[in-house]
């Protein structure tokens, strides 16, 4: 078979992480107070590097192959059998581009996070749909995207099949699940109360920039509150401040927790660059009541 299995490309992908990984690491370990400062908008560094590393690694002006690809021994070639252009490489590497730097990302703009949520699942949903029922044509979604296969490094000619209707139908199958699962994240469940609060608080502690997300779950019938929150300053790593966010966000309006239960205010600094990321937490438990004395 002309075409690169499933295994040999994720096995390369993995392999391309890792080098990628290492470069980000020591970026981060040496800029860690400067990427904590501007937050999410570090993952422009990881953006940029996944894009130029398989864009021109995997253009023609790079041979076709990363080196996780020369390790396993498989190469891109566009429909017509030639190596791609850089701009063609370019094209087909900006969606695993964006869904590297992008993950596991959390801004303070609620559509902003369902934006990328639903992109995020909608095209791994189409990843391994193709990656299960059209493995062996040599395609995934960028290649569809870009116009590009994956061959073994000592094919020369091929021939591409068409696309079966199936896969156009099996596509739009993934994009309406990805679709219907944001709209069921969308369901208040209280927490977006206190997204608005943290608009205010931000205003009130200067915490511009910090990035702010919160998770409530029920176990045994009591409702449990976690506010976690990256900070841009090592002098807010303390249990004051953690009170004073807390208070903040209570006082705002939010009462997505009973009284008596406690709020934990997790206190984060560092850096999260999407395929790495290193943050140190602090984390603090207290009721409401609690919260209130420490600021008293």
């Amino acid at each position: 078979m002309p075409f690169a299995p499933v295994w040999r490309r994720l096995v390369a992908f993995f392999i391309d992480c890792i080098l990628l990984g290492l470069l980000l690491m020591v970026i981060g370990l040496a800029f860690t107070d400067w990427l904590a400062v501007i937050g999410n908008w570090g993952r422009l560094i990881t953006l940029s590097l996944v894009l130029v590393y398989f864009g021109v690694l995997d253009s023609s002006d790079g041979g076709g192959r990363t080196f996780g690809k020369k390790l396993l021994k498989i190469e891109v070639r566009a429909t017509d059998c030639s190596l791609p252009s850089l701009r063609i490489s370019m094209i087909r590497s900006l969606p695993i581009a964006v869904m590297i730097s992008a993950n596991g990302m959390i801004t303070n703009i609620l559509w902003i996070n369902q934006v990328f949520t639903f992109a995020l699942s909608g095209f791994a949903l189409l990843l391994l749909y193709m990656a299960v029922l059209y493995r062996k044509q040599g395609r995934l979604p960028q290649d569809l995207l870009a116009g590009t296969v994956v061959v073994m490094e000592t094919v020369r000619y091929f021939d591409v099949a068409e696309h079966k209707r199936w896969l156009n139908v099996g596509m739009i199958v993934c994009v309406l699940i990805a679709l219907v699962a944001g709209i069921y994240q969308m369901r208040d469940d209280g927490s977006e109360s206190a997204r608005i609060a943290w608009r205010d608080v931000q205003e009130k502690l200067d915490l511009k920039g910090s990035i702010f997300n919160i998770q409530k779950t029920t176990i045994n019938d009591k409702s449990h509150l976690t506010v976690s929150i990256i900070v841009n300053n090592k002098k807010l790593l303390n249990e004051v401040a953690a009170a004073r966010i807390a208070n903040a966000i209570f006082l705002g309006g939010f009462s997505g927790i009973p009284t008596g239960e406690k709020l934990t205010v997790n206190l984060g600094y560092g850096f999260n660059l999407g395929l790495v990321q290193s943050v140190s937490w602090m984390p603090f438990h207290h009721t409401q009541a609690e919260w209130a004395a420490l600021i008293q």
